[in-house]
């Protein structure tokens, strides 16, 4: 089925501000996203785009707020829960932000920024073995500096061997040593360094957090 004049014109719209945001020239992002949001205002993925470009300026609040009338537009929007999520977090939001993520995995169990979300809500309770585990999960989907940051956290945390053995030791089993030999380039969970993981985890995404 053909899409009508307007809602042509508004994709475009909405495409050229979010190729704008990329390349992060966000005050002509901005403009154009406002532009397409008066003329398409039940357009979700430009309220999450306007959220981003809120969240960009700092102006937090207002971008939950844009972030909420995306979800509120679409309920099970990935994109938009986790980034609610985030800006929850970096609002000290914890048990929003859990409810965001948690809805996230609900919509796609494997989403990996929604994992990587549930980790940092873990750590700031200081729920270290919530946060291994969703580590772990987030690694599926990539490996950004978050998660290299929070095995560097665990590594200085028990640095012992039997110390991380006692504490990691259980969780990697749920896994299988051959899904977690990349956290470190010595290729060993016990290894002493906080060597930077040299490549992408790659694990089984029928497994299932407990």
């Amino acid at each position: 089925e053909s899409l009508d004049e307007d809602t042509l014109r508004n994709l475009m719209m909405h495409n050229f501000a979010e190729a704008l945001y990329v390349e992060g020239a966000y005050e002509y992002s901005t403009a154009f996203a406002a532009l397409t949001a008066a003329n398409a205002p039940n357009s979700y993925p430009t309220a999450n785009l306007l959220g981003n470009l809120l969240k960009q300026n700092d102006d937090l609040h207002n971008a939950l707020d844009m972030y909420e009338y995306a979800i509120r537009l679409a309920p099970d929007d990935e994109a938009s829960l986790v980034n609610a999520g985030n800006v929850c977090i970096d609002l000290g939001y914890y048990d929003q932000a859990e409810r965001y993520f948690n809805r996230a995995l609900q919509v796609s169990e494997g989403d990996g920024p929604a994992n990587q979300g549930m980790m940092l809500v873990s750590l700031a309770r200081g729920d270290d073995h919530s946060a291994f585990l969703y580590m772990i999960e987030g690694a599926k989907d990539a490996y950004p500096s978050v998660l290299t940051d929070a095995y560097a956290y665990f590594r200085t945390k028990y640095k012992k061997r039997e110390d991380y053995l006692a504490f990691a030791g259980p969780i990697m089993d749920q896994y299988g040593f051959k899904y977690l030999t990349d956290f470190t380039r010595s290729r060993t969970m016990f290894d002493p360094t906080l060597d930077t993981p040299g490549q992408q985890l790659t694990l089984d995404r029928t497994l299932v957090l407990p």
